[in-house]
């Protein structure tokens, strides 16, 4: 606050020089006087703290407090303070208030010196909205994706129980993280827990939870769980293919007839 303060300074300075007391003192008037500098009558300012600046000046001697009203009641009575030192002639004061609503406001101040007191000075204003701040904007809050099995999992090398080998498993009621999906929503894919390669799980064997809430993976946003092509089936090769033995039909024997001689 006391950068404030001292701005407040140079600025009731800057009024004091430019207009000058005696453009506010009247000579033929009261012998004790007491004007409001800030707020202006008939301004607005915000619903906010607002430093309310006010001064005083006493023909006969010196300014020593001033009483601050509010809308009739006395708000506080402030010990002057002197531009050009202890006894001066004119004296001022700051008030920080801070208006409870929104609404119009009678502000009143009297200087006092003595047993005497001045004729009050008064503004009237209205407290309007909470100026607008620049709001903070919150960072978007982390989805988590994770992927349960239901029950031990095994992760293939592609898209397909008899096509791809198992690579890796999946534990039941454990949790992973799966890094992507094929495009028709079937299958899941892993970095695998074991032997650290890509494989994919069927998603009948898994549930799937974003901030621990179970979904669909169709649901799932592609900007959480990308879809990745699945690898290529691979074709069976020669060495692959179990070719049926050839059978070599055995030849059948005709049995030599057994010459009998004739009886002699």
């Amino acid at each position: 606050m006391m950068w404030k303060t001292f701005l407040t300074l140079i600025i009731l300075g800057a009024i004091t020089a430019a207009c000058g007391p005696q453009n506010v003192l009247d000579p033929e008037g009261d012998p004790l006087q007491a004007w409001i500098d800030a707020p202006l009558n008939g301004s607005t300012i915000p619903l906010a703290p607002y430093e309310i600046v006010f001064s005083g000046a006493s023909l006969e001697g010196t300014v020593e407090n001033f009483e601050l009203w509010v809308n009739g009641l006395m708000e506080s009575t402030i010990p002057a303070a002197y531009q050009s030192g202890e006894g001066s002639q004119y004296g001022y004061g700051l008030y920080q208030w801070t208006p409870a609503a929104q609404g119009s406001y009678l502000i009143q101040v009297r200087a006092l010196s003595g047993e005497q007191s001045s004729a009050f000075a008064q503004a009237n204003v209205t407290v309007g909205e909470v100026p607008e701040e620049d709001e903070e904007v919150a960072p978007p809050a982390e989805i988590v994706i994770v992927a349960v099995p239901i029950q031990n999992a095994n992760c293939r090398l592609g898209n397909s129980s008899t096509h791809f080998d198992i690579v890796d498993t999946l534990f039941a009621e454990t949790e992973y993280t799966p890094n992507a999906r094929g495009n028709d929503n079937q299958w899941v894919r892993f970095t695998g827990p074991v032997y650290g390669a890509n494989c994919w799980v069927f998603i009948d064997s898994l549930q799937i939870y974003l901030n621990d809430e179970l979904v669909n993976l169709q649901d799932v946003p592609e900007s959480i769980l990308p879809f990745a092509s699945y690898p290529p089936t691979p074709t069976p090769t020669a060495t692959d293919v179990v070719e049926a033995p050839t059978i070599t039909p055995t030849p059948t024997l005709t049995p030599t007839p057994t010459l009998i001689p004739p009886p002699a």
